[in-house]
């Protein structure tokens, strides 16, 4: 497929799927960033409401567009009985979540050491808000709890701020890193889908395989058809921190609005389309999945055939050992 034939199956597949597609959602859209909101309950309650809640709950509304092609009519029931089915063999490894949290992680802390850096040298150099003269306090006070707490409540402003410039740039990112991780890993939602025999397992590494052995052309694809999801998302994080920031001027309130409102606005209003254009990416890709496929029995073979030839070798050299004993015991005893 050209990109204009990637664009025109997208812009038939949104056709197919109708008005319903869009209502599906953008109800979608309000359930997840509702539950993200969770969050302001609990400090990273997200850890557990993305991988429990959010992730199967967006499976559980893309499976229901497939059903709807092949149904008149889609109830509630139905939509949310993919919620359950998220948590197969088959389907759980979708999004890649465990994969993708390693790499947000270590992404986070290398982003963490150069916000803590750049933070701390510009607030020392500038002295923003009495932050040179407050280490210099810190310095020359007693070490007692008692000192410490009077320092921090004397520049508990500069504290809520320094954590806020520590900590929210790196988190801003990472939760667009997540968006794109989940969103490059759930091509494989289609193949799973599909009646091949493969375990989800397998599904996973041959769609991770894929995407690397031909990297330009999935990539070309998936940022030409799918770049307003990110802006949305984008401004949607950028509206709901500034919103989050009049509730109450707190790093988790901001975080929580910022990714709430950037989910919603981007699944809300690109959420149908951006479903389309990822199977239009996996369709154009089918001749290169096959290829991956049998690349990696080849390889498998390959492996299997020099472990072969390794066990032959290793029962060669005890044969050979054997008799080299038999002959030494037949020397002994002929002494």
């Amino acid at each position: 497929m050209a990109t204009k034939e990637y664009v025109s199956y997208s812009r038939e597949n949104v056709r197919k799927n109708g008005l319903f597609s869009f209502i599906i959602f953008f109800f979608a859209a309000l359930l997840v960033s509702a539950m993200f909101c969770l969050n302001l309950l609990f400090d990273y309650a997200f850890i557990l409401a993305v991988p429990l809640l959010i992730l199967p709950t967006m499976f559980a509304f893309q499976r229901a567009i497939i059903i709807l092609r092949d149904a008149d009519t889609l109830s509630f029931s139905l939509v949310f009985s993919g919620y359950r089915k998220y948590f197969s063999e088959r389907f759980m490894s979708t999004y890649s979540f465990f994969k993708t949290l390693l790499w947000v992680g270590i992404t986070y802390l290398a982003l963490s050491f150069v916000s803590s850096l750049a933070v701390n040298i510009i607030f020392y150099t500038t002295n923003y808000m009495g932050y040179t003269d407050m280490i210099y306090e810190i310095i020359e006070a007693p070490l007692t709890v008692e000192s410490l707490e009077v320092i921090y409540e004397n520049h508990i402003d500069l504290f809520n701020i320094y954590r806020m410039f520590l900590a929210l740039p790196p988190l801003s990112i990472c939760s667009l890193l997540s968006l794109f991780f989940f969103s490059r890993n759930s091509t494989s939602f289609f193949m799973r889908s599909s009646a091949v025999t493969f375990s989800g397992k397998y599904i996973s590494n041959l769609s991770a395989l894929t995407h690397r052995r031909y990297s330009k052309k999935f990539y070309s694809m998936f940022f030409y058809l799918n770049w307003p999801l990110f802006v949305l998302y984008i401004g949607g994080f950028a509206l709901g921190g500034y919103l989050g920031s009049l509730y109450h001027f707190d790093l988790n309130t901001i975080f929580t609005f910022g990714v709430a409102l950037g989910l919603f606005v981007s699944f809300a209003l690109f959420g149908f389309k951006y479903f389309a254009n990822k199977e239009a990416i996996y369709k154009s890709l089918l001749n290169e999945y096959q290829e991956t496929d049998e690349y990696i029995k080849r390889s498998n073979q390959e492996k299997m055939e020099k472990l072969k030839q390794a066990e032959l070798e290793y029962q060669k050299i005890l044969k050979e050992l054997e008799d080299s004993n038999e002959d030494d015991e037949d020397d002994s005893n002929s002494d």
